[in-house]
This record gives structure tokens, sequence and C-alpha cells, in this order.
């Protein structure tokens, strides 16, 4: 009998993650194709020849060609280059509103589910009342509060810097407004973990060992809640762009010049709309990047629940 055979390696518990997730096909290549989308979107509009900025008339209401591969809108814009545009808005404030929206949840479930009794129930009735809120309201209401906070600042500057300091202003305003209210679901997760987790042995024992209440969480809480989280910001992101391009279809969001996927729907393609004319690029194109990169990360959230075995 070979006695020689060598003992076969013990996976840690990220690596086991990875190796189911490798499994999933459709994730790994949804991963890709948003890689993809996501630099095009930062490097088309820089790159191209069109600036989508400045209208062609003589232009306008081209259908797809070898010349412009999505159309013209009715100004002569390339629909190309307009449409990733707009994509890179709705994935900075998926991805920033995304990082926003953990930070608070982490922060506020963490301390309520740690801190137990009477703090914990007011914290969370404090949620349950914010969850009453009307969504679309509230984000509406934020969006113009600050607003004209922001405009009397970048109105001052020219040229370049206007329109820089006006684009940074509207996606962090869109971010502020959708990741200030939707952290609840995040908090009351964490707030649940933290319960369990708190109670396991291991924690008793640093407790016993005299660990503050600070070191408790950063060393042995919340490490273990990265599965979770990780799934939550992938699931999280989507429903954010998702949103955001229905505040900027009511024309209530992003601003032109400044394109957004909602807005370029409502203005460029439903506005026209006639008996004569269909330009039905117009809304194919846009609303196929938007769902492409959705589809993307749903996908990619769901095999991240499988691989973290999230419950």
């Amino acid at each position: 009998m070979n006695n020689n055979a060598q003992p076969r390696p013990v996976k840690t518990p990220w690596r086991q993650i990875y190796d189911r997730f490798r499994k999933n096909r459709l994730a790994i290549l949804c991963i890709w194709v948003f890689l993809a989308l996501g630099i095009l979107s930062f490097l088309l509009p820089i790159l191209s020849p069109y600036d989508y900025t400045q209208p062609q008339m003589q232009e306008r209401m081209q259908p797809p060609s070898l010349s412009h591969w999505f159309g013209t809108d009715a100004i002569g814009i390339d629909m190309l280059t307009k449409s990733f545009a707009g994509l890179r808005v709705s994935i900075l404030v998926g991805i920033f509103g995304s990082l926003l929206t953990l930070a608070i949840g982490l922060i506020y479930g963490a301390i309520s589910g740690y801190a137990g009794g009477k703090v914990d129930q007011i914290m969370m009735r404090t949620v349950d009342v914010l969850y009453g809120l009307p969504y679309l309201a509230y984000v509406i209401l934020i969006i113009f509060v600050f607003k004209d906070y922001g405009e009397q600042w970048f109105t001052a500057q020219e040229g370049f810097w206007a329109r820089s300091n006006k684009y940074i202003w509207e996606i962090f305003l869109m971010t502020l407004a959708l990741g200030s209210i939707s952290w609840l679901t995040i908090a009351r997760i964490v707030r649940a973990q933290v319960l369990s987790i708190k109670q396991l042995e291991y924690v008793e024992a640093a407790r016993a060992l005299g660990a503050s209440n600070g070191r408790i969480l950063l060393r042995h809480i919340l490490p273990n809640l990265i599965g979770p989280v990780i799934v939550y910001i992938t699931l999280t992101a989507p429903n954010l762009m998702l949103f955001e391009s229905f505040i900027s279809f009511l024309g209530l969001g992003i601003q032109p010049p400044t394109p957004s996927i909602g807005k370029i729907i409502s203005d460029d393609a439903l506005a026209q709309l006639t008996a004569q004319q269909l330009p039905w690029w117009l809304l194919l194109f846009p609303s196929l990047l938007l769902a492409t990169a959705l589809f993307c990360l749903n996908i990619i959230g769901d095999g991240l629940r499988d691989a973290f075995d999230v419950k």
C-alpha cells in the first residue's frame, strides 16, 4: 500500500467561493460584457470625432449608417456617442449610489444590531418610518432642495470648467438623492447578521478577554458580512441605474447637455414619434445599452449570491 500520497491542499473559504463563481460561465461572460460597456462609456465620448454637446443640423435624423452606427437625433448629434455618454452617467450613479447606500446601511445596521435593547428598537422604528416615505417624492424633493446650491456655484465658471462642474454636481446630487434613502434594506440585513454573529463563541471569547466594542465590530463581526454586502452591491446598482433613468425620463434628473439614457428616450425618441415618422433607432439603441448593463449586473449578483451561499 502506497503511503507516499500527498494530502490534498485545503482550500481557503475565498478560494472555494472563487471556484464556485468561476463555474457560472454566464456570470463570467456578463462580467466581461459589463466591463466592456463601462470602458466604452468612458472612452468613446472622449475619443469619438462627434461631440454630443454640439448640434449638427445638416445631419439630423439620419438612420444607422457606416458614419453613424446608431444614427443621429433631431439636432444631428451622433447617437452612438450620446448613448454611451448617457450610459456612463447611469453607471456612475449606480456605483457611487451603491457605495453610499452601503456605507450608511452598514454603519447603521451594525450599531443597531450590536447595541441591542432600546437603542435597537428606536433605530429600527426609525427605519420603519422611513420605509413609509414615498420613495419618488423624497428623491425629487432632495434634488429640488439642493439643485440651486450647485447651480449658483458652477454658473460662475466659464467654458470647460463650467461644464465639468455641472456634470459632477448633477451626478453627485442624483447619487445623494438615491443613496440617502436606499440604505434601509441593507441596514436590516446587516442588523440581522450582527444579532446572529455577536452570540457566537469566538465573539464571546473576545469580549471576555477585554476586547473593546469597536474592536469586536471591526475585527470579528464586520469581516463576516463581506459576502452579503458584496451581493447586495451588485443587486442594488442596477436598481439605482434604472431609477436614475426613470427620474431623468420624467425630466427631473440629469439635464442637458449632460446626456442620460432616460432623457434620451423621452426627448429624442418619444418626442419624435409621429404617424409619418418612426425613428426606431432613437429608442432601440439607448434602451438596449441600458438593458444589457442591467441584465449583466443582475446575473453577476445572482452568481455571487450562489458562490457566497447567501440565504
